[in-house]
């Protein structure tokens, strides 16, 4: 899963000035003081001549306002700045600080809220078609206030059948949305009637529009034609070494592979296909529950059609580009030794030498902790067991360390692993075929191995 990239140090002391400012900080104290009954000076009356005067008398209760409007105003000023220097990467928390960081990010949480995090998820699938709605009326406002000596020109460029057809378009993606959300209450009944979500009477819901986009984006790249290209780039590498490993198909069978973080579990089928049994995990439930809708749903290929590319009008070549048309799934899956497991990997996977094989794409840099991470992967492997790694460092949210690729490798090292192989692999990720702006990595493969002595 990727984030967003935090914001610059380098915007931080603009952002700064501009809160000082002494206009705005004026009127912020206003703002506050007279929503909490404090007293203000009265300003003074334009209209009225200045005469000289003694100094008026202060009592005791006029100088304990103000001696706790100037403490309180003094905390905001101070609570603010801190906010801003987390914000910008100025400053950088201790762990124990943590929850007071601005970042959406936050360590795994395990199994608590597991039924708060399935609740989010199917709320914000329900709620995909509306948000695009509320959107797409926002873009027709702004159209609509475009001053009549320039309307013409968006009428003979056709903009307003173009927003029209967006409109469309966004509502054959929450056709799909609604099946996903069906397949998650399946899956809340299910933890009812187990009674693992006993105590959750009250559950909040949620909207995170921007989960329901990834998943999107992901049943283009693992399960479409139009994905083939990014997965013939990402999936040979690994499943060649796979080959190259273990040659013996029979010998296959007994050697379990973990894939955690496996977004639509495209790659563990793969790995599945070729004979060995394979554990698919991810922490996310948009994910979890978009490959039930595959794996559980599916009937033929080419079952469902989205339009991924709607949500953003910025790069587009054209508006057929913009507005095409993605049909999944591209194989209709078969029944393999494939087992998917929701949850957290550190949590769920803990049990020692309990797989042959690792295999890690596009996952090591989501880690809060990659110390944890990394140790949770080398306990998990039996002696003489393989890691197999492909992907960026792109560190997201609050992470305990952010490492360098060098670092990661020392890392690596120093809990035991002996590297066998290591390149570079330039890729990107999820990323619009025809559109006019590409996202590159720069990726790592590696194989490392637990030794046999472990």
């Amino acid at each position: 899963m990727r984030s967003r990239p935090s914001q610059s140090p380098s915007s931080f002391f603009p952002a700064l000035t501009s809160f000082l400012n002494p206009r705005m900080l004026t009127s912020r104290i206003s703002h506050f003081a007279r929503s909490h009954s404090l007293p203000l000076p009265e300003p003074a009356d334009p209209s009225a001549t200045a005469l000289p005067c003694a100094p008026c008398p202060r009592t005791p209760s006029d100088m304990a306002s103000t001696r706790a409007l100037t403490a309180i105003v003094s905390v905001l000023i101070l609570a603010v700045l801190l906010q801003s220097l987390i914000r910008y990467d100025v400053l950088r928390l201790p762990p124990f600080l943590s929850f007071l960081s601005s970042s959406s990010s936050s360590a795994p949480s395990g199994g608590p809220h597991a039924v708060q995090s399935l609740q989010i998820a199917i709320s914000s699938f329900a709620a995909y078609g509306a948000t695009q709605g509320k959107i797409l009326d926002g873009k027709r406002r702004s159209y609509a206030h475009i001053p009549a000596r320039w309307a013409g020109y968006g009428r003979d460029l056709g903009y307003g059948d173009k927003l029209r057809r967006v409109r469309e378009a966004g509502e054959v993606n929450a056709r799909v949305c609604e099946e996903i959300r069906d397949v998650g209450e399946e899956v809340r009944r299910a933890l009812e009637g187990a009674g693992k979500a006993k105590g959750e009477k009250e559950v909040k819901s949620g909207n995170q529009d921007g989960r329901v986009r990834e998943a999107l984006k992901h049943f283009v790249r693992d399960w479409s034609i139009e994905g083939a290209r990014e997965r013939d780039t990402l999936f040979p590498p690994v499943l060649r070494a796979l080959e190259r490993l273990f040659p013996d198909q029979a010998e296959r069978k007994g050697v379990r592979v973990l894939a955690p973080g496996a977004g639509l579990a495209r790659l563990p089928y793969e790995i599945s296909e070729l004979g060995f049994p394979v554990d698919a995990n991810d922490y996310s439930y948009f994910m979890s529950l978009s490959t039930r809708l595959l794996f559980q749903r599916a009937s033929i290929p080419h079952q469902w059609t989205i339009h991924p590319y709607i949500h953003s009008f910025s790069h587009h070549r054209s508006v057929d580009d913009m507005l095409r048309p993605v049909t999944f799934p591209d194989v209709l899956p078969r029944k393999t030794d494939l087992t998917l497991h929701e949850g957290d990997f550190l949590k769920l996977f803990r049990e020692k030498g309990s797989h042959g094989v690792v295999v890690t794409l596009f996952f090591i840099d989501t880690a809060y902790n990659i110390v944890e991470y990394l140790n949770t992967i080398y306990n998990a492997l039996q002696p003489g067991g393989v890691w197999i790694n492909l992907g960026p460092l792109l560190w997201a949210g609050t992470p305990r360390m952010e490492l360098t690729l060098e670092e990661v490798l020392d890392l690596a090292r120093l809990i035991g692993f002996e590297l066998e192989e290591h390149r570079e692999i330039d890729t990107d990720y999820t990323g619009n075929t025809e559109g006019m702006f590409r996202y590159i990595y720069a990726a790592q493969f590696w194989i490392m191995r637990k030794p046999e002595s472990a």
